[in-house]
């Protein structure tokens, strides 16, 4: 996704901007969060990334989350690999935890749409990297209302190129997870100062906070008990 197509500039085909990995680092510990219970019942993460390029954000996954759970498993398709893999066209199968990606703009809300049908449960999430402005639109206010995401800002600029250029659009990750009302926030990542080194060590304190908090849910249940 990119605004790049501003005056006489061509788009990629099939529309694809690949993701820097700052980007889908800087959303793990809020996936991190909203995925507890997965770890938390001991079974493997199931992942699926439909519009996945050159599988980077796959294997920013892979390298980040692998160690968290007790098995993480992806499953990565994309369009200009395979004509016949068409997301928007894929039955779905309601067996993810995560459905993630970073969709092609012009259809951003039909991968969407199609995304939440393959979630496992009501605990699963949908996560997209999106245009700010797509909020802004008379034609999704109502679908919006009825689906209200949290808005995970990133105030460094992204940029989708192979040149580093940014581009004119400010961008966030949507993450949709019932019940949509009361899991919508609006919150801003921290990526204007992310290095690896600051990345890893606030990664390291919200794994540490969840292990806290599950083992003190365990006590609470031994005493209840």
């Amino acid at each position: 996704m990119s605004s790049t197509n501003r005056g006489t500039t061509q788009r990629v085909p099939n529309d694809y901007y690949a993701t820097p990995d700052w980007l889908t680092e800087a959303i793990i510990p809020a996936l991190l969060k909203r995925l507890q219970h997965v770890g938390d019942k001991g079974r493997p993460l199931q992942i699926f990334e439909p519009a996945a390029g050159d599988r980077r954000m796959v294997r920013v996954l892979e390298r980040v989350l692998a160690p968290k759970f007790k098995t993480v498993k992806i499953h990565a398709v994309d369009l200009a690999d395979d004509p016949s893999v068409d997301f928007l066209k894929l039955v779905p199968q309601s067996k993810y935890d995560l459905i993630i990606t970073n969709p092609p703009f012009l259809y951003a809300k039909e991968f969407i749409e199609h995304a939440l049908k393959f979630r496992r449960d009501a605990q699963s999430v949908v996560a997209m990297i999106l245009r700010i402005n797509f909020l802004g639109s008379k034609s999704r206010a109502k679908w919006l209302r009825d689906h209200r995401p949290a808005v995970y800002v990133t105030p460094r600029r992204p940029s989708f190129s192979a040149n580093h250029k940014t581009d004119s659009i400010e961008y966030a990750w949507f993450l949709w997870q019932e019940p949509f009302d009361k899991n919508s926030e609006i919150d801003f990542l921290h990526t204007e100062e992310l290095t690896s080194r600051v990345f890893r060590k606030h990664l390291i304190e919200v794994v540490s906070n969840l292990k806290r908090r599950g083992a003190q849910a365990q006590e609470d249940v031994l005493e209840d008990g």
